[in-house]
């Protein structure tokens, strides 16, 4: 057994956690199999009841375990994504998913808006909110901005699954990069509404910006994910020019 640097082992609460994340990351627990009861898990685990609870808490705040009216159970694997089309890159994974349109509308766009598109002030934008589902889920609140010089007529075409579909055929703008942004928040009340959650339960907020091959920022999004159901993966290169003289060692 790893031990901290106090040489204490971890308290039971953790050890019945990890024990259990470990059968379902392995899969000898697969999706929607039934736990046991806080009760029976104490009484195999040889602990109180309320450190089987804690347990159980941990495993539910990871989102690796929900509580339905059959007891607790396995939930369903996180959603993997990148930053891009939504649609685009579950449709990659054969995740069935559509877009529920919340409003859309012309505005002028703020000043952070200008910066985000790199537009000069007082430009406009079309701007819309959609409800995104994944397998009939709800997982996801996305606000979209475009210039409205490149996008005229945007809000009269918006189509339930990809608005990049929209701009490669529509306005020939041909996404190739993008740039994302992540942070964790406490999901607001009118986010958790629509994504089937309570008020203050984590959530990812993802911004991103997208460009075409000229270099210019045709969308910024910012999209805020149910935490207990997807994950972000990253993709990063790394320089393999040699570091400075005496810059050995350095952080990584």
């Amino acid at each position: 057994m790893v031990r901290g640097k106090s040489g204490g082992s971890p308290p039971a609460y953790a050890r019945i956690a990890a024990a259990l994340r470990d059968q379902i990351e392995r899969g000898d627990l697969g999706p929607k199999a039934l736990l046991p009861t806080e009760r029976e898990l104490a009484e195999l685990s040889g602990v109180s009841r309320m450190t089987a609870r804690h347990a159980m808490m941990i495993l539910e705040s990871e989102g690796l375990v929900v509580r339905n009216s059959r007891g607790t159970v396995v939930a369903a694997p996180r959603l993997t994504m990148r930053a891009g089309s939504f649609y685009e890159e579950l449709e990659r994974q054969s995740v069935r998913t559509d877009a529920a349109l919340l409003w859309a509308e012309p505005q002028d766009a703020t000043p952070r808006i200008c910066d985000e598109l790199d537009l000069p002030e007082g430009s406009r934008v079309n701007a819309l909110q959609r409800l995104r589902h994944a397998n009939g889920e709800a997982v996801a609140v996305e606000t979209s901005y475009y210039p409205a010089e490149l996008t005229p007529g945007l809000l009269e075409v918006l189509p339930a699954k990809s608005l990049w579909a929209v701009m490669r055929v529509t306005y020939g703008i041909v996404p190739v990069h993008t740039t994302a942004s992540l942070s964790v928040v406490a999901l607001d009340e009118y986010t958790a509404k629509k994504l089937s959650a309570r008020t203050g339960a984590p959530g990812l907020a993802v911004s991103t910006r997208s460009y075409t091959d000229s270099g210019r920022c045709f969308e910024f999004c910012r999209n805020v994910y149910r935490a207990d159901r997807v994950a972000f993966q990253f993709d990063s290169v790394i320089s393999s020019v040699a570091e400075p003289h005496g810059q050995e060692g350095a952080a990584r």
